[in-house]
């Protein structure tokens, strides 16, 4: 294959890559529409996204696209990034394990926190 400016070089030595393969971050519209969250659809948000995790392993990508669907004309215009940065505090909270990078919805994986990893 021919390298043009070292364009090639550049698309497949990760960084490029690796930022692409991310989730985009929040564009001006999405951070209006985030910022008229009230804590109580914040918590409808996470109910829905917890409602679609079980003890097995779900693709984010999967429980985003099916907690989206619990309330199809209340958040319409919250974007399906928001519900991945959703798993991804409540995986930080400890209320959901990742397996993958959490911040590639289609590359990772959720379940309900395990009660094996609890200290008793």
């Amino acid at each position: 294959m021919h390298c043009v400016d070292g364009a090639y070089r550049t698309l497949t030595g990760g960084d490029l890559l690796n930022q692409e393969l991310d989730d985009p971050d929040f564009d001006q519209e999405d951070v209006a529409a985030i910022s008229a969250l009230t804590s109580a659809d914040i918590d409808a948000i996470d109910r829905a996204i917890l409602s679609q995790c079980d003890s097995y392993w779900r693709k984010v990508a999967y429980v985003v696209s099916v907690a989206m669907d619990a309330y199809p004309d209340r958040y319409v215009d919250i974007p399906d990034i928001y519900y991945g940065a959703r798993i991804r505090e409540l995986v930080a909270t400890g209320r959901l394990d990742a397996e993958g990078n959490v911040a590639r919805m289609r590359f990772s994986e959720v379940r309900l926190r395990s009660t094996d990893d609890l200290c008793l």
